[in-house]
């Protein structure tokens, strides 16, 4: 198995909204790419209000991706648009009690490339 710092998406970092805790520091300036997460980022304790901040994680961080999807404001930089932004996951969350449903590729976005379907198989 090869080490994750020396597959391809090592490299990437996606921006992310996390429901942080309150004093948590917002990163800034250029993405740094030889962590996971920045630091100073916390996450919110369960059944506390947080504050949702966008923050570049590794490619690599990410196990799974739902086919849900949900409309975002233009702009995210502010806090009232990520806030609303929060609260449609929130509500995805309660409208699917028993998880929030993840992608299937080959069924959600109909690839038939039967060498997929094996590299699918062999990553499950």
């Amino acid at each position: 198995m090869l080490d994750p710092n020396e597959r391809p998406q090592a490299q990437f970092a996606v921006d992310v909204l996390l429901n942080c805790a309150p004093g948590s520091t917002h990163p800034s300036g250029p993405k740094d790419t030889s962590a996971a997460t920045p630091g100073g980022i916390m996450p919110c304790p369960p059944n506390q209000k947080g504050v949702p901040v966008i923050v570049p994680v590794l490619l690599s961080t990410i196990d799974t991706i739902s086919y849900l999807r949900i409309f975002l404001p233009k702009d995210l930089r502010v806090l009232p648009a990520r806030e609303t932004a929060w609260k449609s996951i929130l509500e995805c969350q309660k409208r699917f009690p028993d998880g929030i449903p993840m992608l299937d590729p080959i069924t959600h976005m109909g690839i038939k490339d039967e060498k997929f379907k094996t590299l699918v198989e062999v990553s499950d």
